[in-house]
């Protein structure tokens, strides 16, 4: 936890923000910071261009959604005299999306919040996985729901129709196929079954910040013709 530094922004509009006097003591007109972040790496290097952003409760049931403010490089300001709880959430290139909870109250007299300071060492995304991932994993089945095991089930890339279609590999589970070891990208999943209308479907196949495919789950449920 990093001692207290807190940030106050002078207002213009300091209707917005400037208390009721308490006991007949004005409250000063600035803003304070909710939650004032600083950022590490590991190795305690500064982690800047981060997306932080902060959710609280609206006051109406609703939920209202922020981007922090990067203040300094590696430190960031989320809300400004905001009470209550606060969940942050911190994305940041070559680190894990982590989010975290932060109870904000008032000062003892009840003119600003009390703002919370935080130091976050983030995780470095593990990318030592060197093992290709199936770009999709398919489950055929009849309009019903019932599985269709004897479909059968070929993958492409979305391209021209030139371009062969390789058939997916059946795994042990009755209607599951495997698609497309170690592909990502625009891709086409060709699904056929004896009785049954053919679907084409394309798939979008992302990858992960390791650059690893993200497999992609699928049903397809056939029409019977």
């Amino acid at each position: 936890m990093s001692a207290p530094k807190i940030i106050g922004a002078a207002l213009a509009l300091t209707a917005l923000y400037a208390c009721t006097p308490k006991d007949e003591q004005d409250c000063s007109t600035e803003a304070r910071a909710s939650v004032q972040l600083t950022l590490r790496a590991p190795d305690g290097a500064v982690v800047s261009g981060a997306l932080v952003t902060v959710e609280f409760d609206d006051g109406s049931g609703g939920v209202t959604s922020l981007d922090c403010e990067e203040w300094e490089s590696g430190e960031y300001v989320c809300g400004y005299e905001v009470v209550g709880e606060l969940r942050v959430t911190v994305s940041a290139e070559g680190f894990e999306e982590e989010s975290f909870t932060y109870d904000v109250e008032m000062t003892a007299d009840e003119c600003h919040v009390q703002t919370v300071t935080d130091t976050l060492t983030l995780t470095a995304l593990d990318c030592t996985e060197d093992s290709a991932r199936w770009a999709m994993q398919v489950t055929v089945t009849a309009e019903d729901g019932a599985p269709l095991s004897a479909a059968t089930v070929q993958w492409g890339p979305d391209v021209q129709d030139d371009v062969p279609y390789e058939a997916c590999e059946p795994t042990d589970a009755i209607g599951d196929w495997l698609c497309g070891l170690g592909e990502s990208g625009d891709l086409l999943l060709l699904v056929e079954a004896e009785g049954f209308a053919h679907q084409l479907v394309s798939v979008a196949v992302p990858v992960d910040e390791c650059g690893q495919t993200v497999t992609q789950a699928l049903t397809v449920a056939l029409a019977a013709e």
